[in-house]
């Protein structure tokens, strides 16, 4: 939950690689940025009017016991403080390359989502 609960563009941060490629994804204005880490060399698209990182979205997939953190902790290393909506990372250590689409993004969610009417939570 660290990258969670850190506040926007707070992170550790680097200085942005933009190849001057632009597009519009999901009705988003994107800039092409590209980053290199040990592991991984990536292409992203950053919606800049969107304001919360890959690593926030990822850590909210990895909360409970048990769960791993590797992939918020390494889009933290990219040091890109801004969501992309398309990411391409191509491995340099042998691992499965990545294509990355965010699709679908609304402004506002069904409140149903968190309805527990019918549920029951044990612990275990």
């Amino acid at each position: 939950m660290q990258y969670a609960l850190r506040s926007f563009n707070s992170g550790p941060r680097k200085k942005l690689n933009y190849t001057g490629n632009e597009a519009t994804l999901e009705g988003y204005y994107c800039r092409e940025v590209v980053a290199e880490i040990e592991e991984y060399a990536a292409t992203m698209m950053l919606a800049e009017d969107i304001q919360i990182s890959m690593s926030s979205v990822l850590s909210y997939q990895s909360v409970g016991a048990g769960k791993s953190q590797d992939e918020s902790s390494l889009f933290d290393k990219f040091g890109v403080q801004i969501l992309p909506l398309f990411i391409k990372l191509k491995s340099k250590v042998g691992k499965a390359d990545v294509v990355i689409r965010v699709v679908n993004i609304k402004e506002s969610f069904p409140e149903a989502i968190f309805d527990t009417e019918g549920h029951t939570l044990i612990s275990v």
